[in-house]
């Protein structure tokens, strides 16, 4: 990563007596250390420093605002204030850019943690970011019992939201999407995601209506006996795993017959059976259990 600091010469520093840089010297300094290090590096330079003229910075080839604080001031540049989240978003969308917040780590080493961080680190750094390494909005993660928040208002000034669209067309057409058109999807983030939102959407009102359905189940593990070690389930354990999660079991024709008449005295018209992996002679004893 490289900083570039621009900002009022302190004493007793021996440039305290030089003129300061003036926009121009600052635009062209980042210029040059992008084409210097390259596409792939990381630039950051302060927004604050440079006053009203910050969104000049993108166009010259910055990546990355740094620490932005909403409730302290810069202790080192106290005479400059930090523009507000609400404005470094509108004026970055402006330039044909998201601002997303991320993490201490930069998200190309937050997401390879166990490379870059301790063995300590590396959990907690896992815990705070999102799938693509920056800091994740808000404690709520998939699997919690709790509702996720409610999105927020983003701003409608997007950098490629011409090719999202043409993406969500395509897919509700029911085309095929190339992997890393399926990637680009995913990764939508603010207006771009609700664009996604929005089209899935009408595409499920336009193929079922307002009707939301489920369906009464009964899900019969018939073993937790495993030979492949996968980690897929939760529940599988192999010949030296005895003490873990209960003993094995492998129930019988008779013991899953059982369980299905019950679901379906309990309202079930559904049974899902499947275990852990296991013979195939088992799992083909089962497949004609199941036809019979």
């Amino acid at each position: 990563m490289t900083l570039l600091f621009f900002g009022a010469a302190l004493t007793p520093p021996r440039m305290a007596g030089f003129a300061e840089p003036d926009m121009a010297d600052m635009v062209w300094t980042i210029a040059v250390a992008r084409l210097i290090l390259g596409p792939r590096m990381n630039i950051q330079a302060p927004p604050n420093l440079s006053f009203d003229d910050f969104p000049l910075l993108l166009s010259a080839g910055i990546n990355d605002r740094g620490g932005v604080s909403p409730v302290t001031p810069d202790f080192v540049n106290p005479e400059a204030p930090w523009p507000s989240i609400a404005r470094l978003e509108r004026e970055t969308a402006r330039a044909g850019f998201q601002l997303v917040e991320r993490l201490p780590v930069y998200p190309e080493y937050a997401t390879a943690s166990s490379r870059w961080q301790t063995a300590g680190m590396a959990p907690r750094v896992l815990a705070t970011m999102d799938a693509e390494g920056y800091a994740r909005e808000g404690r709520w993660a998939p699997g919690a019992t709790a509702l996720p928040p409610p999105t927020s208002p983003f701003l409608n000034i997007r950098a490629d939201s011409a090719v999202l669209s043409r993406l969500a067309r395509m897919a509700a057409a029911g085309d095929r999407l190339e992997a890393a058109e399926i990637v680009r999807l995913f990764s939508a983030r603010g207006e771009d995601a609700n664009d996604i939102l929005a089209a899935a959407h009408d595409l499920r009102w336009k193929t079922v209506g307002d009707v939301v359905r489920y369906v009464v189940n009964r899900n019969i593990n018939y073993t937790n006996i495993s030979y492949y070690h996968c980690g897929f389930c939760a529940f599988s354990k192999g010949k030296t795993h005895e003490h873990l999660r209960g003993h094995p079991y492998d129930l019988t024709h008779q013991e899953i017959e059982r369980r299905a008449v019950e679901a379906w005295g309990r309202g079930a018209t559904e049974v899902c059976i499947r275990a852990a992996s296991i013979r195939t002679t088992r799992a083909r004893s089962m497949s004609s259990w199941c036809e019979r």
